[in-house]
């Protein structure tokens, strides 16, 4: 190992261990904030926030431990894992799901809650990780300093995204208002949400319901905000921000594209983690909605994992001297993912009426059915895309490999 390349793991070290321990103050202070009445803290943001924590420990402790390996110049280690590992995965998963369900009411406002809500959103991220690995064969697998370093940086990658998001949704909001005078009616619709915001900052915190919110799901110019905002910027910021990691892994070790495709599945992967805790925090507080919330979080870890392996993939192309598919690989990923976020976008608009109790409109309905369809198919397609793409690519790295050649021994 080179002296400038060891101490870029010194570095890798360095950040991991800051990581480690912020990560674990992180959890102490979880304990500590929701006791003080004035921090307006729920049970449902104290365990979102603890799963988060505790997911970014486990992480940081995993890159530490690789990046002080590779300090002291131990070789890396290829990860293929025993079949077995998969089925205790399932076995965890499914065991902690009925858990959580059974006893919802009873652990969900405990702190307790929130490891079992961490581990089954960071579970099937892991069973998917391996059936990856197997898929692609001995011959392209990864080593753990590899499975750590792209797993931290698409977790890590949220830092980056979440503030840009919100800057987005500012943007968005601007762009939306200024679009929105151009049409009859519109000013005074701003202006009637805008009386609406008003009111609601003289309420106590916490006092804006799903009931007062859901009404907004008529307005075109709260859908036109979410579909802009949801559809495009983000999938946009994210798809840029989650792979950043390969774009430097890459520059030394030219993966494959079997082994590009799984880095940045591996990115997506560990983004996952950190976004399903926090959304899959919407459902605490009933077994029904927390469960069905979860299973839903497993096709969108699938769906992430997919769309940043195409950016990988992109990535060992682009090594290749085949410079197009990197622009190519984003906008595929952008598109499918912007097409996911736009059929929940059409989904909430067609149920608005349904929150508060009211009957479903005709248009309500048929925005609502066609969201469920292109979200259906989507999350169908997703799994396979994702263990079919690397089955295939190994495929055909094989066929192009000479028999001659000693790596096809």
């Amino acid at each position: 190992m080179s002296k400038n390349y060891r101490w870029l793991w010194v570095t890798v070290a360095l950040v991991s261990g800051g990581w480690l321990l912020i990560s674990l103050l992180g959890v102490l202070l979880m304990g500590v904030l929701p006791l003080i009445p004035s921090m307006g803290m729920t049970s449902a943001d104290t365990l979102v926030f603890l799963g988060i924590f505790l997911v970014n420990s486990g992480l940081s402790l995993t890159l530490l431990a690789a990046s002080w390996r590779a300090v002291r110049q131990h070789p890396a280690r290829v990860l293929f894992p025993h079949w077995g590992w998969l089925i205790l995965l399932v076995l965890l998963t499914l065991g902690l799901l009925i858990l959580g369900g059974v006893a919802h009411d009873a652990l969900a406002t405990t702190l307790w809650f929130a490891p079992i809500q961490m581990a089954v959103i960071v579970l099937p991220a892991l069973g998917l990780l391996l059936m990856l690995i197997w898929l692609s064969g001995k011959d392209h697998a990864v080593t753990g300093r590899e499975v750590a370093l792209t797993l931290s940086g698409g977790a890590l990658s949220t830092l980056i995204a979440l503030p840009v998001e919100v800057v987005g949704l500012v943007a968005s909001i601007f762009v939306v208002a200024i679009s929105a005078m151009l049409f009859p009616g519109g000013q005074e619709e701003i202006m009637r949400l805008v009386t609406e915001v008003e009111l609601w900052q003289e309420l106590p915190a916490g006092a804006v319901s799903m009931e007062m919110l859901a009404p907004w799901l008529g307005s075109p110019v709260v859908l036109a905000v979410l579909a802009l905002t949801i559809a495009v910027v983000t999938p946009i910021i994210e798809e840029v921000a989650k792979t950043l990691v390969i774009s430097v892994l890459s520059w030394r070790n030219r993966p494959s594209p079997v082994q590009g495709f799984l880095w940045g599945a591996l990115c997506g992967l560990g983004f996952a983690m950190v976004e399903g805790i926090g959304n899959g925090g919407m459902g605490i507080g009933e077994a029904l909605p927390w469960m069905s919330g979860i299973g839903s979080r497993v096709l969108a870890t699938a769906m992430h994992a997919l769309v940043s392996g195409l950016i990988g993939l992109g990535w060992s192309l682009f090594w290749q001297r085949r410079y197009w598919a990197l622009p190519v690989s984003h906008l595929a990923a952008i598109l499918f993912h912007g097409l996911w976020n736009f059929s929940v976008v059409i989904m909430l608009g067609g149920a608005g009426p349904m929150m508060v109790g009211a009957l479903p409109t005709l248009a309500g309905t048929l925005l609502m059915l066609t969201g469920l369809a292109l979200l259906g198919s989507l999350a169908l397609l997703a799994p396979v895309l994702l263990l079919g793409l690397p089955l295939l690519l190994r495929m055909n790295t094989a066929a192009k490999t000479p028999l001659g050649d000693p790596t096809s021994q």
